[in-house]
């Protein structure tokens, strides 16, 4: 169907278009706070909100650990 390679072509823009080194940058933002013991809030509003709870609980099961060791 067209409309789903459509979708497709569109997703790969957007996966190509992310700047590696801006993710970098965030995932060191990340380790610093849990090195340091600091607070990372995490928001949203209405659909983001479930966005930001999924992404909290990403962060507290320990996915940052998997990459500090």
């Amino acid at each position: 169907m067209e409309i789903i390679k459509d979708y497709i072509d569109e997703l790969k823009k957007v996966v190509d278009s992310i700047d590696s080194k801006e993710v970098e940058r965030v995932l060191e933002v990340l380790i610093q706070a849990y090195r340091n013991n600091k607070s990372v809030f995490i928001v949203g509003n209405g659909g983001s909100a479930s966005t930001a709870s999924h992404f909290a609980c990403d962060l507290g099961k320990g996915t940052l650990g998997k990459l500090l060791w």
